[in-house]
């Protein structure tokens, strides 16, 4: 059998307790809005990676655990923070990458922990513009 015809007989089976990354994959780039990040006729790599590892995590088991920051979480609880992403938290996670003045060794794990951190960054980021703008008074908007 040539290169080419290796895998033409390989049978997939996807069910509902095995969904395909591929299927979850497109379902990521609607729910960030990937299309915004469209340049120059494609999508940065990077952005398209960090939709993978969304993926992929919605598609482990939500009784798992996963590594975030270092120290074990839960799969399901990754999964709900994940459901919350949308592109600003992507570009929020890209620009930070990108900015890193350190050589990462880890990619993945650096993007699935950033990807994790950034809802919680991102909200905080929020409410500290509006009390330094005075828009809200520096006891409200949480923490």
């Amino acid at each position: 059998m040539s290169k080419n015809n290796a895998y033409s007989n390989v049978e997939v089976n996807v069910s509902p307790s095995c969904p395909s990354i591929f299927q979850t994959l497109t379902a990521v780039y609607q729910q960030v809005g990937v299309e915004q990040f469209r340049q120059h006729g494609r999508i940065d790599p990077i952005y398209k990676e960090c939709c993978l590892i969304i993926a992929e995590m919605y598609v482990k088991s939500p009784k798992g655990v996963t590594r975030i920051n270092g120290q074990a979480a839960e799969n399901f609880i990754v999964q709900e923070v994940y459901m919350e992403l949308d592109g600003g938290h992507l570009q929020k996670v890209v620009e930070k990458f990108r900015e890193q003045g350190h050589r990462i060794h880890n990619k993945k794990a650096y993007l699935q922990t950033s990807l994790y951190n950034v809802m919680f960054e991102f909200q905080a980021e929020v409410i500290n513009d509006l009390r330094t703008s005075g828009m809200i008074h520096p006891h409200e908007g949480g923490g």
